[in-house]
């Protein structure tokens, strides 16, 4: 095994790709999940994974060295990648699922992206769904498409405390939808900072995914920040 091939291996490495398949497909369904194997799965995860940021992303650039593609960041599901054409956002896991795994994907997350758009549309960057050839296999995998949102990701909280008052205002705007987006339907945006960029007089969201209802019962700490982020700007208005 090469080098790149062992990084990439690392980079993307899951518990349990299964799970990740199905988490990723049926989020809105808890039917399909135990609460306290995910939420060790969850904690696995974050520890080896999101926990060892500098050690995946140095991971990811070495995996996609000479591909064309430069890694900007990763979440749960993905890797984002950048090149000439924009951001291409891979579900790794994806290139080892069957066609008809790769189509219930897609249809999951072009429901969940429509549903974004109803709610959210102004405050979120454009994003398509598709299954394309993996940059470095020879498989089809399900990607999300976006251009480059240029700008600064909101990593520190109180995210208003370091925005200007035109984009606390739009983040304010962003928050109160989110919320009211979560109370009708149950599924919610993740207010992570990586996912909301900060630009001229607005505030983007670049993960255009919403969280099913088996994700926000796995990560209650993103309603938290939701909550807590309101209520600040609230006050401030």
């Amino acid at each position: 095994m090469n080098l790149q091939k062992a990084c990439h291996q690392i980079a993307v490495w899951r518990l349990n790709p299964t799970e990740l398949i199905q988490r990723a497909t049926y989020s809105d369904d808890p039917r399909y999940f135990g609460d306290q194997k995910h939420r060790i799965h969850e904690a696995i995860l974050f520890f080896t994974r999101l926990g060892l940021r500098p050690l995946t992303m140095f991971c990811l650039g070495t995996a996609y060295k000479g591909s064309g593609y430069v890694p900007v960041g990763f979440g749960y599901f993905t890797s984002a990648l950048k090149n000439e054409q924009g951001v291409v956002k891979i579900y790794e896991f994806s290139a080892t699922c069957s066609a008809e795994e790769k189509q219930a994907l897609v249809a999951s997350l072009q429901n969940r992206l429509k549903l974004a758009e109803q709610h959210l549309g102004k405050h979120l960057a454009p994003t398509t769904v598709h299954v394309e050839t993996h940059p470095l296999a020879n498989a089809s995998c399900v990607v999300l498409r976006q251009d480059y949102i240029a700008g600064k990701p909101l990593r520190k909280k109180p995210y208003a405390k370091r925005l200007t008052p035109e984009q606390q205002q739009s983040l304010h705007e962003l928050l109160r939808a989110a919320r009211k987006l979560y109370d009708e339907t149950g599924y919610l945006l993740d207010v992570n900072g990586h996912n909301l960029i900060a630009q001229k007089d607005r505030v983007v969201v670049v993960d255009t995914i919403l969280m099913g209802k088996v994700d926000v019962r796995m990560r209650p700490v993103t309603l938290r920040i939701l909550n807590r982020e309101l209520s600040l700007l609230r006050k401030k208005s």
